[in-house]
């Protein structure tokens, strides 16, 4: 096939003047009528080059092949590529893969900087540009997911190898053999902990709830909040102000799909709003004493939210007489639909259903099945994949395998994307509740020092481990507080490296070697 040739025309402009070095040499060809200047530029995607050793390789055929009498699947059927395909681990992956994002092949989310950016800033950095050219690319949203995963994996896995159970205390010569062994024991689902949505990650807001319901007692509401975006003029707005596309006559899921960044966003501030109208001083329910809320996604991928409210003097199923129940539940719900107009403080807040549900009652039974219900995890795959782990590999390996093979079956949408991506939470509590955990078992799991600085330990030193409260901290307290308990110290003392600004209702206590104690 001959080689085919664009011809251009070239103005006196300066402007329109075409570099020599990217676009071949210019040459001069007389006309009769007029001399005129063009440029050659080989057309690379119609020609073949008998030279061309590559060309077999690459899903490109001539416009003059001649018609085959095939079957379509034999037709069109993509060429097969020999060559290796490019390591996942490529710290220039969204560089190679992304041209259109990234033109000049720099500056992506590992290059190197002058000022280092953390994956979080990089991310947040693009996402909330103006420039929408980031956030509406859906395959780059779960190009960024996939690292995110990956890099979840790795704290938990990181974490896995660094924590054992602590029997007795040995030396740093027996710990360097069992790591070289692999033969600490340690919780193999901790990989998982951190995988948002996965179930090892909902093991510790269950823990919460259940805590929360201990000492707060039983649930008074169970809420649910779903929006309907079709009624949400704001958000329709919102999407096209941001988008520039108000002449293209987009629907409002067009745009919901278009832009899930900007929905995200949009929907959680909602949230926030409604949370604070709630929570106000005057607000629908009575006062709020304590709540705890959890983000779920729908079929549809849509966020809802789930909520258990604790509401001041509510009355208690066991405790008070029916009719009291009865007048509280008539006076704080109704079956009935508000009219907008006469009362536009209900109707405006969220425009959307809201489910809500009396749960208060003595045995606390139906507030453990809530609390089940309100952190059920996504569907997940990954007990199938214990069973094909290989045997002889290393630990770190075993482990990279069942991770990475429980990434492939998961069900995620762009939205639940957006929120990974955007950092934004799926759990929270009211600011008024702290929740600290503390495994006060003789076999309690402890963080291992890295492996380098157990090296550098003597042979007999069992100083292997990093401070925890129980072990280090609370045994070596300071004087005036001797007298103090463990849950005391654990619930009331925080320990801090710098002073905040004076406050008399602050005390804080030099603590050597750590900072200070806060009161």
């Amino acid at each position: 096939m001959e080689t085919e040739y664009l011809v251009s025309e070239l103005t006196d402009s300066g402007e329109n003047t075409l570099n020599q070095n990217e676009n071949g040499n210019i040459v001069g060809i007389n006309d009769s009528s007029e001399i005129s200047e063009t440029i050659k530029i080989p057309a690379m995607l119609i020609q073949k080059k008998t030279t061309d050793e590559f060309y077999e390789h690459y899903t490109i055929h001539s416009l003059n092949e001649p018609r085959k009498n095939a079957k379509a699947t034999d037709l069109y059927q993509m060429l097969k590529i020999d060559i290796n395909p490019i390591d996942q681990r490529d710290l220039n992956l969204d560089v190679k893969c992304f041209p259109v994002l990234f033109p000049y092949g720099k500056d992506g989310q590992y290059s190197e900087r002058l000022v280092n950016l953390s994956s979080n800033e990089f991310i947040k950095s693009c996402l909330l540009s103006m420039n929408p050219i980031f956030r509406t690319n859906i395959q780059y949203l779960f190009f960024l997911l996939h690292d995110a995963n990956i890099r979840a994996l790795k704290s938990g896995i990181y974490h896995k190898l660094s924590t054992i159970k602590s029997k007795d205390k040995f030396m740093s010569s027996e710990c360097l053999e069992m790591l070289k062994n692999d033969q600490l024991e340690g919780n193999l689902t901790t990989i998982f902990a951190r995988l948002r949505n996965a179930s090892q990650y909902w093991l510790g807001p269950r823990s919460d709830i259940e805590t929360m319901i201990t000492w707060y007692g039983p649930v008074t509401f169970f809420l649910t909040l779903s929006p309907t975006e079709y009624n949400w003029d704001r958000l329709d707005s919102y999407l096209r102000k941001v988008n520039n596309v108000t002449e293209e006559g987009k629907s409002l899921s067009a745009l919901i799909a278009y832009d899930p960044i900007s929905t995200s966003r949009f929907i959680d501030n909602e949230f926030k709003a409604m949370l604070d109208f709630l929570t106000s001083k005057n607000g629908p329910l009575g006062v709020i004493e304590h709540y705890v809320w959890r983000r779920e996604y729908q079929t549809r991928g849509l966020q809802h939210f789930h909520m258990l409210i604790w509401i001041k003097g509510a009355p208690v199923l066991g405790n008070a007489i029916n009719e009291t129940v009865a007048n509280f539940i008539a006076d704080k719900i109704t079956c009935v639909k508000p009219d907008k107009n006469t009362f536009p403080q209900l109707s405006e807040p969220w425009k959307g259903n809201m489910d809500i549900q009396f749960i208060g009652e003595k045995s606390c039974a139906l507030s453990s099945y809530i609390t089940k219900y309100q952190t059920k995890p996504e569907k997940s795959y990954a007990a199938q994949s214990f069973d094909l782990l290989n045997n002889t590999k290393y630990l770190s390996s075993k482990l990279w395998n069942l991770a990475l093979r429980s990434l492939n079956n998961r069900e995620c949408g762009s939205l639940e994307a957006s929120d990974t991506l955007l950092s934004i939470p799926l759990f929270g509590t009211d600011s008024n509740t702290t929740i600290k955990w503390l495994d006060v078992s003789i076999n309690r799991n402890r963080r291992l020092k890295p492996k380098k600085e157990i090296e550098k330990l003597d042979n007999q030193s069992t100083d292997l481990f990093y401070p925890s409260l129980i072990d280090n901290h609370y045994p070596h307290r300071p004087h005036e507080m001797e007298d103090i308990s463990l849950f005391d110290y654990a619930s009331k003392y925080d320990i801090v490296k710098k002073k905040k600004p004076y406050n008399k209702q602050l005390k804080y206590y030099d603590y050597s070697g750590f900072g200070y104690l806060k009161e």
